[in-house]
């Protein structure tokens, strides 16, 4: 592989390799595979050696000769383009993946900035939120909490096949959504049911080998609750770009709330006028 040029071994004899520098472990592997002849040739493609093939010979008064460097110099060639054209295809392959992730990324928080200025409800609004979070992270479960006025953590929004039942209520102290909430971070788990301080069991029952990744909903300083996304076990833990992408749909959850107590506001102003 470092010369990039082919060895051919007519007859194998340990003394004789030694002599030519071949190290140990080479000549005991030829002596474990009980090796009459050998041929060693590169993998070459546009210049480029990418590997190396070796044939052994342990037919008693079978040697490899001019003619058969030939043939497995050209058979190593051939290898070698078919590994080439393989990369090459898997490349244009990831790429386009790529692509149609950054499109579905993209279509998903479109759907979620125009779900925040539409004329829906809060409702609607954050349940489309948790949808196309779903979507960008390629989560499996998205469940948006809110914070009462009762310090309980309401469920007011879900979407996937993991998740908690809507409308679910948990003590706010001890939550995971105060967890993040008051460090205005996100949070990585690996493994819910081994969270328990932290996690609620409503969250750990729903899927208790999943991974999840919190997200806290903060208004100017103001906790208003959290968006919390869970993977199956048998896929990745969320990753920090996954994460990066989640923070939009957070920060827009966040909009969608100020929203409403804005209206809210403006709506008891108008009534006291």
């Amino acid at each position: 592989i470092r010369t990039g040029e082919s060895v051919l071994v007519t007859e194998v004899s340990a003394p004789a390799l030694r002599e030519e520098g071949w190290d140990e472990a080479s000549i005991r592997t030829l002596e474990t595979l009980e090796a009459r002849s050998a041929l060693i040739v590169p993998m070459r493609a546009h210049e480029e050696t990418v590997g190396a093939i070796t044939l052994i010979a342990s037919e008693s008064g079978r040697t490899y000769g001019p003619h058969d460097l030939a043939l497995a110099e050209d058979m190593a060639r051939r290898a070698a383009f078919a590994l080439e054209n393989a990369r090459l295809f898997d490349q244009a392959r990831q790429a386009r993946g790529e692509a149609e992730r950054r499109a579905r990324e993209e279509e998903a928080l479109r759907r979620a900035a125009a779900a925040v200025g539409a004329t829906f409800t809060i409702e609607e609004v954050v349940r489309q939120i948790a949808e196309s979070a779903l979507t960008a992270t390629n989560a499996d479960g998205a469940v948006v909490e809110r914070i009462t006025l009762e310090d309980d953590v309401v469920v007011v929004a879900v979407a996937g096949e993991r998740n908690v039942p809507l409308g679910s209520r948990m003590p706010y102290r001890g939550s995971l959504a105060q967890w993040v909430v008051e460090r205005g971070e996100s949070e990585s788990i690996a493994v819910l049911g081994e969270e328990r301080e932290r996690v609620s069991p409503e969250l750990r029952r729903a899927c208790p080998e999943c991974s999840a990744l919190a997200l806290p909903l903060l208004d100017a300083g103001t906790a208003i609750g959290a968006l919390i996304l869970l993977r199956e076990p048998e896929r990745w833990t969320f990753r920090p770009d996954e994460a990066a992408r989640a923070r939009a749909f957070a920060h827009l959850a966040a909009l969608a709330f100020r929203k409403v107590h804005l209206l809210d506001d403006a709506e008891r102003r108008r009534e006291e006028l």
